[in-house]
């Protein structure tokens, strides 16, 4: 497969088709939260990469004031996805596939539970339906307290820093060592996620794009620059994953073309300056 061929619409609908296989693994038997949140997250950058494929299509809208234009191509929404799947890989690799030991892979798992249940922490609902299903999510936000505080790696910490934890707060290291450890590679992702990270909070950088990125051309090529970035992404992803659990594999076995693709795509992304 020729690298100049590669970012392509066929190329990218075999790249969700393996996504979506892939996600499918490991096999899961009663009891394995664990392997059940990697999966699902595998899912969520499923989503968010079919997604952004749609935006090149266009959205038609009846609200634009030109009259030469009945369609949108959505480049912020594109943007604020292309940030959105750097993200899931980045907490995918640190919290399912890193090799890590048992105890830390633990201390990132529950760490990474906490924050979400941290959502409701405080809520008093008024309604009993709701006042029972928040009793039993703080009950759930305790257990994983206990089992983040019977972990080495939360021992060895220092107390402020283990109290900001149990307040659910995820143990984030530097964006460059971040990136470096899920093997995308460094400062062009570091660039990258800080541009995107400007449609997400609506910073200067994205109100001037509106008006730089004004027509058609220029909103399909930042569309078609967002979606190689995702497939980059998505191959790393995939690699990763197969690496981490062997019944996965077999997916990539079953279609040479597509892991051809996806080890390419993990290659660039990883050595791109």
């Amino acid at each position: 497969m020729e690298p100049k061929n590669i970012f392509n619409k066929q190329n990218f609908q075999m790249l969700l088709h393996l996504n979506s296989e892939i996600a499918q693994y490991p096999k899961l038997s009663l009891g394995d939260d664990q392997k059940t949140g990697c999966n699902e997250l595998a899912t969520k950058l499923l989503y968010h990469a079919a997604t952004m494929l749609s935006l090149g299509n266009g959205t038609p809208s009846e609200f634009l004031k030109d009259p030469n234009r009945s369609m949108i191509y959505d480049f912020m929404s594109g943007s604020v996805l292309t940030r959105v799947v750097l993200e899931t890989y980045l907490i995918m690799f640190e919290v399912f596939l890193e090799s890590v030991s048992e105890d830390e892979s633990k201390f990132r798992y529950n760490c990474w539970r906490l924050k979400g249940f941290m959502v409701h922490e405080g809520i008093s609902p008024k309604e009993i339906v709701q006042q029972v299903r928040y009793e039993l999510l703080r009950v759930m936000r305790e257990e994983v307290r206990r089992e983040l505080q019977n972990t080495k790696a939360f021992a060895k910490l220092a107390s402020k820093v283990q109290k900001r934890i149990l307040r659910g707060e995820f143990p984030n290291k530097p964006m460059k060592q971040r990136l470096a450890n899920a093997r995308l590679g460094s400062p062009w992702f570091e660039m990258l996620y800080k541009y995107h990270s400007g449609a997400v909070h609506s910073d200067g950088l994205a109100a001037d794009q509106i008006q730089v990125v004004a027509t058609k051309a220029a909103q399909l090529d930042a569309l078609d620059v967002q979606q190689g970035i995702t497939m980059m992404v998505i191959g790393r992803m995939i690699v990763e994953y197969a690496a981490r659990f062997h019944d996965a594999k077999s997916v990539l076995s079953k279609d040479p073309s597509a892991h051809g693709l996806a080890n390419l795509l993990a290659t660039f992304a990883n050595q791109t300056p």
